[in-house]
């Protein structure tokens, strides 16, 4: 049964993480497109999804959608949600995975939309930020599309295929966050 869509965009559906989204959960990090871009990621088991979802089930401070298209927009494309990383400060990391299947369709700047209005507007995150693999065009462009600003570089800190990468911080404030609707997204 799938879960209860949560936030609705104009291409996208972000909806609750339910047990019976475990192939996604595994078989999307697996994904020989995908997994190149995901630093820290050894292959996923289904019985350490099953773990995931009943950890987001009983954890009040971390935030998972699975990003829901197609005709109805249930079709799963991929995952997106936010960990605080310091509660304290009001500090978020986002973190998005997206099919290969799905990409260049404005999918993910979509759901990264909804996701860090939903932070600003809704759980009282004051800053939300992203790593990226420096090699992750793709994910580069959605951040700087929505206004996101690379803060820095960390030389090699990212192990991956026989070598090390860059990684690229980048971070949004609040009151930097433009409250537009979804019709300002300008797909590329």
């Amino acid at each position: 049964m799938p879960g209860s869509a949560f936030l609705r965009g104009e291409k996208v559906t972000l909806r609750t993480i339910e047990a019976a989204d475990i192939d996604v959960l595994c078989d999307l990090p697996n994904d020989p497109d995908v997994w190149p871009y995901l630093h820290n990621h050894l292959p996923k088991h289904r019985l350490s999804a099953r773990e995931n979802i009943e950890e987001q089930v009983t954890e009040d401070t971390s935030v998972e959608f699975l990003i829901c298209v197609g005709k109805n927009r249930k079709e799963p494309a991929g995952t997106i949600g936010f960990t605080p990383a310091t509660p304290v400060n009001g500090s978020a990391e986002l973190s998005i995975m997206l099919a290969s299947d799905f990409w260049g369709e404005g999918y993910g700047t979509e759901a990264t939309r909804l996701l860090t209005t939903f932070a600003f507007a809704e759980r009282r995150i004051h800053r939300l930020f992203a790593e990226v693999i420096d090699e992750n065009v793709g994910s580069c462009r959605i951040l700087e599309k929505l206004g996101f600003r690379q803060e820095g570089r960390l030389k090699e800190a990212a192990y991956h295929q026989g070598r090390y990468m860059d990684l690229l911080l980048y971070a949004i404030l609040e009151d930097e966050w433009e409250w537009g609707s979804m019709e300002n997204i300008q797909d590329e």
